[in-house]
């Protein structure tokens, strides 16, 4: 008996040395969007000491009753001494469920913390509730757990959308809930949203962008064209049957769900054309028709990024990791303008002109897909938020005798759309009466 309960405090002594992070930036992306305060990282980093404190208090409270029973295993009994275990293991469990429970709690719900911060907490949770199985105390704490890692897993679904709506980065989402689904299938997880239907509510709030561009083409063969085209298309996520996460981890391309097209009406705009055909000098001009859409089909988006993360002495810090790439599959529309066209003898005839289209394609036939008007376009050059790429795309050649020049300035703009967020009402505290002075 008595090695069983030596055997309990010493389990519960190391399962106490916490790997605590210490944060006092508020790290992560609750900060940056709104969702925390300063009242949250203030809170975040005092549950972080009390971790950090009931870690050295454990320690020493087990390491000292164990020294005094090895103490009287090697002198034999002694008068005065009288180790009450029963008594320190029922203060350790009540300490434990108030002083490190409660702070592991806190954290893993504050949305100042990051993901990983919380991760950490829940980690060693999990390592004490294994601790805990192998002398029979499995159930005591297992209520409290299940919240704490129901906490984590909202905790890292926000900090996910979080950045995806301040920087237009989406990867997070999926990875996030790869890492919840395998760690439901280890330990069954409640509470939470089903995961493909998480996914596509998050992106439908963040993962919308505007591709903007505005292209320059001349044209010159036996007849010259000059134009400008301004063309805006809105880049949104279409979630197939079954949802977006079950299509890109069933090996369906980025291309085939996050593209965009021309609607027609003001867009795209010419905002100008002139034609010259020798001999004549016909007169054109801007207000021309769409004869097909122009699309856009994202291959690839990765962005350079900040990572929040705790580091092998347990504090938290972050980095820049990843690189720039877009890659577009451009499908080149066409405008139709009318051309005037004067003769010398008198009256004139309307005819149609193609502004822009030719021109484009070959400027940038190296750039072409197969025989269709599609072009590969990748670029990494970011702008500044909310434009997340700013690049020119320029180029010349010479087809069939007719040269050509195009440049064309894309801007890749995020435009989210998120949800209000839900705050916790703040509790209003009365001031405290002044204690009446002793003697008056």
């Amino acid at each position: 008996m008595r090695e069983k309960i030596l055997r309990t405090l010493m389990l519960l002594g190391l399962s106490c040395g916490l790997f605590t992070p210490l944060n006092t930036l508020g790290s992560g992306w609750g900060i940056e969007r709104g969702r925390a305060d300063a009242g949250d990282a203030a809170r975040l980093v005092v549950d972080q000491v009390a971790l950090m404190r009931a870690r050295k208090q454990i320690d020493g409270a087990v390491q000292r009753p164990l020294l005094a029973e090895r103490q009287r295993q090697i002198l034999g009994p002694s008068k005065g001494v009288v180790i009450r275990v029963d008594q320190l293991t029922e203060k350790v469990y009540e300490w434990w469920l108030k002083d490190v429970m409660g702070p592991a709690e806190a954290i893993a719900g504050n949305p100042a913390a990051s993901c990983e911060e919380a991760k950490v907490a829940v980690q060693q949770l999990l390592t004490m509730m294994r601790q805990r199985q192998m002398v029979g105390l499995e159930t005591e704490f297992q209520e409290t757990f299940d919240t704490v890692r129901t906490k984590l897993a909202k905790r890292c679904r926000e900090e996910a959308l979080d950045e995806c709506v301040a920087t237009g980065r989406f990867d997070q989402i999926i990875q996030t809930e790869v890492g919840l689904q395998r760690d439901h299938a280890v330990m069954p997880l409640s509470g939470i949203d089903d995961s493909d239907k998480w996914v596509d509510a998050a992106f439908k709030q963040c993962a919308i962008y505007e591709l903007h561009f505005v292209s320059t083409a001349n044209f010159n063969g036996k007849t010259k064209i000059d134009s400008v085209v301004d063309v805006k298309i809105m880049l949104k996520f279409e979630p197939p049957e079954g949802g977006i996460l079950n299509a890109l981890l069933g090996g369906t391309k980025l291309r085939d769900l996050l593209k965009g097209e021309t609607k027609g009406g003001s867009n795209p705009f010419l905002v100008s054309v002139k034609c010259d055909f020798p001999p004549d000098r016909p007169t054109c001009g801007p207000g021309g028709t769409p004869s097909n859409p122009f699309k856009i089909n994202v291959l690839a988006m990765e962005l350079q990024h900040t990572d929040f993360y705790v580091d092998p002495n347990g504090i938290s810090n972050q980095r820049t990791v990843g690189e720039n790439k877009l890659s577009l599959e451009f499908h080149g529309g066409l405008m139709m303008t009318q051309a005037v066209i004067q003769f010398h003898g008198g009256g004139g005839i309307t005819i149609p002109v193609e502004a822009g289209g030719t021109a484009f394609a070959i400027a940038h036939k190296k750039d072409r897909v197969g025989n269709a008007p599609i072009y590969k376009v990748e670029r990494n050059n970011r702008g500044v938020y909310p434009v997340i790429f700013d690049f020119i795309y320029a180029d010349q050649n010479i087809e069939s005798r007719t040269s050509a020049t195009d440049s064309t300035e894309f801007k890749l703009i995020h435009k989210p759309e998120p949800t209000p967020m839900e705050r916790a009402p703040e509790i209003t505290k009365k001031p405290l009466k002044p204690r009446p002075k002793i003697g008056r």
